[in-house]
């Protein structure tokens, strides 16, 4: 695989002072890896055992599904307390 490389804007806060990058919709920061590749790993399309080329390596599958399920339980909590709360 042919490495690709992007420009990405950036900006200064006036308020804060920091820079701010714009990433594209198809980017996750601090990831390698296309939200394509990760969307299909997530869904199963793509394992440890159906995948070959460039390829996140079984360890970066599992954990991927651990952030996964971990942000799904903190919704399901946040959405119930909201419930709760009314």
């Amino acid at each position: 695989m042919e490495d690709e490389w992007f420009m990405i804007p950036r900006g200064k806060c006036s308020h804060c002072k920091r820079l701010h990058r714009a990433l594209p919709d198809f980017m996750i920061p601090h990831k390698h890896f296309s939200a394509s590749t990760i969307s299909k790993v997530l869904e199963n399309v793509i394992t440890p055992d159906t995948f070959t080329g460039d390829r996140p390596s079984e360890s970066t599958m599992i954990r991927w599904h651990m952030w996964l399920r971990i942000d799904l339980m903190t919704l399901n909590v946040n959405e119930y307390y909201r419930a709760v709360k009314g």
